[in-house]
């Protein structure tokens, strides 16, 4: 900024206005974001940082004990950020508009998460192998679908959400650039693994429903 600006004048204005107490009392710092005037990390962020209001999918994503990678590419996807080849046509590049993982559409973030009938197979199986009754109504976009997951399944829901899709992404991914394909068993079956897995580690924090879900997968998996 440069120093003769309009800004930094009126700065200097009002610093000459300040009246001393005393000519032998000290300058003391004084920081006005937190009551006790002390200084902390948190209290600078939260003064300079822009505040938004809590979107309702929060919980489906960044929730306890979850893993972070499966979480980033969740998020992103709610946010409609993944390089899907929609996304990537609007910059001009040409590549592949239809989906790898049906043969059937046109591939956006909405349609693979899970309007497709390879990712709609693996959310499907995966819930019900989870004993898990609610249902998503058809047809969600999938932000939609990341509200309704926060607010209607429990943490076993919420884990299987996210490692959904993180795997139909990695799923995509292989077929797009190593060839490699995998069935919807297959995919369901590291899904289920992952989520799991994931909450046994957690099983300490977590309410007695999710421990019989948990029960199921060991049940599952034969997990001794």
């Amino acid at each position: 900024m440069p120093e003769n600006s309009p800004a930094i004048q009126n700065f200097w204005n009002q610093l000459a206005q300040v009246k001393r107490k005393s000519i032998d009392s000290r300058d003391l710092v004084h920081w006005n974001q937190m009551k006790s005037s002390s200084f902390s990390s948190k209290s600078a962020w939260n003064a300079c940082r822009v505040h938004y209001p809590k979107v309702p999918w929060l919980k489906a994503i960044w929730l306890t004990g979850n893993i972070p990678r499966q979480a980033f590419v969740t998020w992103s996807s709610v946010l409609d950020c993944l390089p899907i080849s929609d996304q990537i046509r609007k910059r001009n590049v040409l590549v592949s508009a239809g989906c790898c993982l049906c043969d059937s559409s046109m591939e956006s973030v909405n349609h693979l998460f899970f309007n497709c009938l390879f990712s709609s197979s693996i959310r499907e199986s995966s819930m019900k192998m989870m004993n898990l009754s609610s249902r998503p109504p058809s047809s969600m976009g999938v932000t939609t679908l990341a509200s309704w997951v926060a607010n209607n399944l429990n943490y076993m829901g919420l884990l299987l959400f996210c490692s959904s899709i993180y795997n139909i992404w990695r799923e995509r991914n292989r077929r797009k650039f190593a060839s490699k394909a995998r069935s919807v068993n297959e995919v369901t079956h590291v899904v289920l693994k992952d989520a799991t897995e994931l909450l046994m580690l957690n099983q300490h924090s977590r309410r007695e429903a999710d421990f019989l879900v948990m029960d199921r997968a060991n049940t599952v998996f034969d997990v001794h």
